[in-house]
């Protein structure tokens, strides 16, 4: 995923009163130090609080009480909805980094030319699929497969890890520049095609900021490793 510069929030349609607040629809945070980072999925971007506004929206998410000009400035940043809305909780992503990789071992599948085909289609359907209808359509589509989603199986992690590094081997002779996004969308494809649910997942880091995002499913990263994965917070699960 590029790297995007973090920007402060331009302020939009302001709000009065007191409601209860949630966030709008296809936003979701983090919280990094004192810092909040939101994620927008429909622009695919990332954005912050202004300085001057961060502890009154601490307050909000605490659900303490906030004088009214505050909380006007905060709803005037378009991030937030009156409770009643649908939107989703004003609650942070804290989800933990799995504590295990596929690339924790030395384990070798041999992956013959079905598979690097198969690979390399999910690949170039990943990549026009992101041309065509950009990131909301993507996820739009993971979780419409995930809300039909009927288990034909339970399957061990051991075989969900062995698909996994079988994607990892065809995928590195695949004719297409390593870009987590595509790759992870690529790999969730494959999984999906064997009935195996997985997770996307975002992360951001603002230390050098830079957003990544890997599948992971169960206790497990399927296509990144431990370490790389906890120098990002979870800021989207798809």
């Amino acid at each position: 995923m590029k790297e995007r510069p973090v920007c402060a929030i331009q302020p939009c349609a302001g709000f009065s009163g007191t409601a209860k607040i949630t966030l709008k629809e296809g936003y979701s945070f983090c919280q990094i130090g004192e810092e909040a980072v939101f994620f927008d999925e429909q622009n695919d971007r990332y954005l912050l609080i202004p300085p001057t506004l961060r502890a009154d929206f601490q307050r909000l998410v605490g659900r303490e009480e906030i004088d009214e000009p505050q909380l006007d400035q905060l709803m005037a940043l378009g991030l937030f909805a009156a409770e009643g809305e649908h939107g989703p909780p004003l609650v942070p992503c804290d989800a933990p980094i799995p504590p295990h990789s596929i690339f924790d071992g030395t384990a070798n599948e041999a992956v013959g030319i079905p598979i690097r085909v198969e690979v390399a289609y999910h690949l170039n359907a990943a990549h026009k699929r992101l041309r065509r209808s950009r990131l909301p359509g993507a996820l739009n589509r993971i979780r419409k497969w995930k809300s039909s989603y009927k288990p034909e199986k339970p399957f061990k992690s051991e075989e969900v890890e062995r698909f996994a590094r079988k994607f990892d081997k065809a995928r590195r002779s695949a004719p297409y520049q390593p870009r987590c996004l595509p790759d992870s969308l690529a790999l969730f494809d494959f999984l999906a095609s064997r009935s195996i649910p997985s997770s996307l997942v975002f992360g951001v880091k603002l230390d050098s900021f830079a957003a990544h995002c890997w599948i992971q499913a169960g206790d497990t990263l399927l296509n990144e490793t431990v370490e790389e994965a906890a120098a990002f917070t979870q800021i989207r699960i798809a």
